[in-house]
C-alpha cells in the first residue's frame, strides 16, 4: 500500500526521543492515548510537536530490507 509506511524500532537502538503514551497522526489531528481516555490535538503547534517526535523516531527505524531482516531474525529466536 503506497500510503502506508512501516518501520521497526530495534530493541538495541538508542531512541532519540520517547513518549509515555501512544499517539496517532491523521492529517492535521493527533489522537493521544493516555491511561483513561484519548486526547484530540488539532492546534498546529501540537501537531508539529508530534510530527517532529515521529520524524526523530523514523531516523532510527529499520525499514524495507533492514526491517525484514530484523523481523526474520526475531522470528527464528521466538519460542514456538
Amino acid at each position: 500500500m503506497a500510503h502506508v509506511r512501516l518501520g521497526v524500532l530495534p530493541l538495541d537502538t538508542v531512541l532519540p526521543t520517547i513518549t509515555m503514551h501512544g499517539y496517532t497522526i491523521l492529517d492535521d489531528t493527533v489522537t493521544i492515548e493516555v491511561n483513561h481516555t484519548d486526547v484530540i490535538a488539532t492546534d498546529p503547534d501540537d501537531v508539529a510537536l508530534y510530527r517532529a517526535l515521529t520524524d526523530r523516531l523514523w531516523d532510527v527505524a529499520a525499514e524495507g530490507d533492514d526491517a525484514r531482516t530484523l523481523l526474520a531474525r526475531v522470528a527464528t529466536h521466538a519460542p514456538h
